[in-house]
């Protein structure tokens, strides 16, 4: 996958708006406090470039006073295919890295990871029993909250049918660019600090069939037009050959969901709290 904070909040979602500020301000003070490269998290110039939007809507952009160094460019400093664009400074994440750092401060803390299989026929109220069982077993019991952040799974898990996954075919490629580009939604080039790669990519396409139809398979002729589409947008990374030099291929399912992300507090029955997190798609 590919990480950079770029905020999908519109201007009325004013509680996903308080995530990307926190997230923004939190990341930028790891890394200006040195631990940048422990947590794959690294301060990047990013430029935003849209072919359907007009140059005024970006005052209307609710970050623009948030992000740092924010910078409207110029119309004669546009690609050709743009009609606006923008630069800030971003954070880019080292995918991998940063999710090996999570589980790292997770057991530091005391926590464990326990794999097992659980059916999801039973109701939640039955299925949370289960679980809490399981845990006791573990001597990790009894457990105080429940946390529900099973993305595509919470449509079989919890019923909720307005979860929905967005396919997403990105590349990985050797070098690491300069700097974070995105040309709508679907061209972007991403690196990842201090791994000498950097993802481009991609694919948005939204998936309403019955889940055996969601394929994660990775398309050729994607991979062509990711490929030559980002050619212009990290033309550092090229080789002496005018190509990149592709390290995988790769694709997976958002979990998306109608209505936005579902975070909030749900009492099962009188013994168990839940707190669902789900449906962030792309967002993270």
């Amino acid at each position: 996958a590919g990480g950079q904070w770029r905020s999908h909040a519109k201007a009325d979602e004013k509680e996903v708006q308080d995530w990307d500020i926190e997230t923004y301000r939190t990341w930028f003070g790891d890394v200006k406090g040195g631990n940048g490269p422990e947590r794959g998290l690294g301060i990047v110039p990013s430029t935003l470039f849209w072919s359907n939007l007009e140059p005024e809507t970006i005052r209307d952009l609710w970050w623009r006073d948030l992000v740092n160094d924010f910078i409207e460019i110029p119309a004669s400093e546009l690609p050709e295919q743009a009609k606006a664009g923008v630069s800030f400074s971003t954070i880019c994440i080292n995918v991998p890295k940063h999710l090996q750092y999570l589980k790292t401060t997770f057991q530091a803390e005391g926590g464990r990871l326990v794999k097992t299989k659980i059916s999801t026929v039973d109701e939640s109220k039955n299925l949370l029993k289960i679980i809490d069982e399981i845990f006791r077993k573990e001597e990790l019991g009894p457990i105080d909250v429940f946390v529900n952040a099973t993305g595509l799974g919470a449509r079989d898990l919890v019923g909720d049918m307005d979860v929905f996954p967005v396919q997403g075919q990105t590349i990985l490629v050797k070098g690491e660019a300069k700097c974070a580009k995105t040309l709508d939604e679907n061209r972007y080039v991403i690196p990842r600090p201090g791994s000498g790669t950097t993802i481009l990519g991609g694919t948005r396409d939204r998936l309403d069939g019955p889940a055996s139809s969601w394929s994660t398979e990775v398309g050729d002729a994607t991979t062509k037009a990711i490929l030559a589409g980002c050619k212009d947008l990290a033309s550092e990374l090229l080789n002496g050959h005018g190509e990149f030099e592709v390290l995988s291929v790769q694709c997976g399912l958002r979990p998306a969901r109608k209505g936005g992300p579902r975070v909030e507090l749900e009492q099962v029955g009188e013994e168990f709290d839940v707190v669902h997190a789900y449906g962030h798609a792309g967002a993270g």
